[in-house]
């Protein structure tokens, strides 16, 4: 990812097979990845949770050719067929997921809520539907509820680093600067797969704001590590060692 850039961490499911990877375990981290796979709403039938009576499920192809409408902007049309899916199958929670972002991206908040809040109750552990349900909220303005449904989501979907970093911006904007650097450093065991620049600029300014300066020293020093070439995390780091009065490693 480019410096600067958000974030992104894998889904809490193949956190595992990602440490495995790092640790050069790669057949333990194939395992764990085709195990997650199984479980995962979006490439497998996990989605559907059926009564014993179920009857015939719809098909995966139906849900990719919404998921190709909505791609293509044809929000009616998503909808129409998503829709469909969820009055013959009520239990499809991944059909829920995908009407209530379609439905919050056509500014139809209550229903994308409606649709999640189904979803969840469906498959309680799909991280996904929860990280959803919560920026929905945020952007309604409903914090508190967007902070009881990612705290709830951690308990429900596993550790996750999107879940945290949500929680660490939540509390960034409510000045909850202790709380906001507890979530923030949590990220760091599921991992970032890209954007630890931005991770680590975030966590250093905001122990700045503390007036905790050897923090934000490792955090800048971690900064570096991960993106050498960064002048201006370089200058960053440069600007605390100067505030400490260490200016021959300022100017070093």
């Amino acid at each position: 990812a480019a410096p600067g850039a958000a974030p992104i961490f894998p889904q809490g499911r193949y956190g595992a097979g990602f440490a495995a990877m790092y640790e050069g375990r790669y057949a333990d981290a194939l395992a764990s990845f085709a195990a997650a796979t199984r479980s995962d709403p979006l490439v497998s039938p996990a989605g559907i949770r059926l009564q014993p009576d179920g009857g015939e499920l719809p098909s995966r192809t139906q849900l990719a050719r919404a998921a190709q409408a909505f791609r293509r902007g044809e929000i009616a049309g998503a909808m129409q067929m998503l829709q469909a899916m969820v009055a013959h199958t009520p239990a499809y929670a991944e059909a829920h997921r995908l009407l209530g972002l379609i439905a919050w991206i056509d500014g139809q908040h209550a229903r994308s809520i409606e649709h999640l809040r189904t979803a969840i109750r469906l498959m309680p552990e799909d991280e996904r539907a929860r990280v959803l349900l919560a920026d929905v909220l945020l952007s309604e303005g409903r914090t508190s509820e967007a902070e009881r449904e990612l705290t709830q989501a951690l308990g429900a979907a596993g550790e996750s680093g999107s879940i945290r970093y949500r929680l660490a911006q939540l509390y960034l904007r409510q000045a909850l600067l202790p709380q906001a650097i507890d979530e923030l450093e949590s990220t760091e065991r599921p991992g970032a797969v890209a954007g630890r620049d931005h991770l680590y600029q975030l966590l250093g300014r905001m122990r700045v704001d503390r007036a905790d300066f050897d923090g934000a020293i490792a955090a800048y020093a971690q900064r570096i590590e991960v993106n050498p070439n960064s002048g201006e995390a370089h200058r960053e780091l440069a600007e605390i060692y100067f505030l400490q009065g260490r200016h021959v490693v300022a100017h070093g």
